[in-house]
């Protein structure tokens, strides 16, 4: 943030944060001992209370559905040059259910 109140021609030295799901998270802990050009941030429905409700765990459950393609594109900037894992089922469950269990 220093570099670029330094470097970008034509700014007042203030400067805001934003971000949606994960990059909200990051919103969220970039306000904590901000530098003093960071003026204004908008964490928008930031992942900062994962053991309720959130997409990765159901009220403290592991939510498998939802953090198996995790390692290959993330939730919040996928990565559309990697092809989707084919479940060969249009809901997925008989992959997961003739998986076992998750140490498999």
């Amino acid at each position: 943030m220093d570099w670029l109140v330094k470097n970008i021609p034509n700014n007042n030295g203030n400067a805001g944060i934003w971000g949606i799901s994960y990059p909200g998270f990051y919103a969220t802990a970039a306000i904590i001992d901000a530098h003093p050009a960071l003026v204004a941030a908008s964490p928008q429905s930031p992942v900062t209370d994962y053991y309720m409700g959130d997409d990765p765990y159901q009220n403290g459950a592991f939510f498998l559905a939802a953090n198996f393609e995790m390692g290959k594109t993330g939730p919040a900037l996928p990565d559309t040059s990697i092809p989707r894992f084919d479940y060969e089922n249009p809901a997925g469950y008989d992959f997961f259910l003739s998986a076992g269990p998750l140490t498999n």
